[in-house]
């Protein structure tokens, strides 16, 4: 081999560039390195096994493409490089942010013990047996709709009945 070919190959063991391309349907990018444009290159995710993640990189994120053989066109997109373009809203090491191109932000102080979710336009929680929240006060602001009964301190609001003033009882709540 070469001076000229190895040469090449270390120098494309690991390099820094942009996402310039993205194909979300075969989860890979092309990276902008230098005056270089990749092939398709799959990124590397937080988990892929029975546990998956999803977080596709975006297009101008920096990232690092790791090509172990020195073969650009088997490399790996290693994402998640602070830069100027897109850096990070915290400065706290106590802190864990996520912050989404809509405004959304979720963020939690494990010092505090703190948890925000800010910014998000709606929310579903679907459980296929219960949701408990379970602490002192619960405070509610806008409207509540409840689907259905509610149990307060053990008694149906739906079934429940009262007496009447006059003798005997009322008939359930319409």
């Amino acid at each position: 081999m070469n001076i000229a070919a190895l040469s090449r190959l270390i120098e494309n063991l690991i390099r820094l560039g942009t996402i310039e391309e993205i194909d979300l349907s075969a989860k890979c990018c092309r990276v902008r390195t230098g005056k270089l444009l990749s092939n398709w290159l799959p990124w590397l995710t937080l988990r892929a096994g029975s546990t998956r993640t999803w977080n596709p990189p975006s297009i101008g994120e920096q990232v690092l493409v790791l090509s172990p053989s020195g073969e650009l066109a088997g490399g790996i997109i290693l994402t998640g490089i602070e830069s100027a373009a897109h850096h990070s809203s915290s400065n706290s090491p106590d802190e864990h942010i996520t912050d989404y191109p809509d405004g959304a932000h979720l963020a939690y102080n494990h010092t505090t013990g703190a948890l925000v979710a800010s910014g998000i336009q709606t929310a579903h929680i679907q459980a296929a047996t219960q949701v408990t929240v379970d602490c002192p006060a619960v405070h509610a602001t806008g409207t509540l709709t409840i689907d259905g009964d509610a149990i307060i301190g053990g008694i149906s609001f739906l079934d429940h009945i009262h007496s009447d003033p006059q003798g005997g009882t009322v008939g359930v709540p319409q």
